[in-house]
């Protein structure tokens, strides 16, 4: 990206937006290429081995696998992986629609490869951030987008349903729950709410011990500065 200049301090908001975009378009451009680069470090030349191994063992006649194998080949090679992970990964590949997972998306080799370079780079990220900030970032994302498109307006930058533009805008306060499209019946937002639960269920099970020492020491910190501003 060093190609594009940064803009002037000076610049407008539109010339600003303007370089906003280039770097985005060129991140979209190069996102295989930076997972293809990732699988040749010496760090995850094993794991790049054995994708290469299980898909292999996977692949029909005519050398793919269809999306709905996505989540066992995956979990095959060491990732544990939720549904919403799931669904951000393939969302990638048009493999989704809306909430839904497409089961019959073709993935060749070189698609599954970048998969699994995706894969990694989301569990990377993990190191940094907390994966439940992220699902309920995600999750806000993809439920504003559908609401968008019931509203008619998918694809534009309006975003009726929110005090606050964008696909990432907070809920406003005292908005009702998210429990599925309008047209889901009783039955499928009861499913729709035990998936949410089973999911929050298995990334608490997913979380490592030094990862829950971790968070458990910050909860700590925050109550006992509660206490010390009660007490003043």
């Amino acid at each position: 990206m060093y190609d594009i200049e940064d803009p002037d301090p000076y610049c407008s908001t539109d010339e600003f937006s303007e370089w906003v975009d280039k770097i985005v378009k060129r991140a979209e451009e190069t996102r295989e290429l930076r997972c293809e680069l990732l699988l040749q470090e010496p760090d995850h030349a094993e794991l790049k081995k054995a994708a290469v191994r299980v898909f292999e063992s996977k692949q029909d006649s005519t050398g793919v696998v269809k999306s709905k194998e996505m989540k066992a080949l995956l979990e095959s090679i060491g990732y544990g992986m939720t549904m919403t992970e799931l669904h951000y990964l393939l969302r990638m590949f048009d493999a989704t629609d809306g909430f839904n997972m497409l089961p019959d998306i073709e993935f060749e080799q070189s698609k599954f490869l970048w998969l699994v370079g995706e894969t990694q780079l989301m569990k990377m990220r993990f190191e940094h951030i907390k994966p439940e900030d992220w699902v309920m970032n995600y999750e806000t994302m993809i439920q504003s987008q559908e609401l968008q498109k019931e509203a008619g307006l998918e694809g534009t930058d309006e975003w009726p349903h929110l005090k606050q533009g964008g696909a990432f805008a907070t809920k406003p306060k005292g908005a009702p729950e998210y429990t599925g499209p309008s047209n889901f019946t009783a039955e499928q937002r009861a499913l729709l709410k035990a998936e949410h639960e089973r999911e929050k269920a298995e990334r608490e099970a997913l979380k490592p011990e030094w990862y829950k020492r971790k968070m458990k020491k910050q909860e700590e910190k925050e109550l006992s500065k509660s206490k010390v501003k009660e007490k003043k």
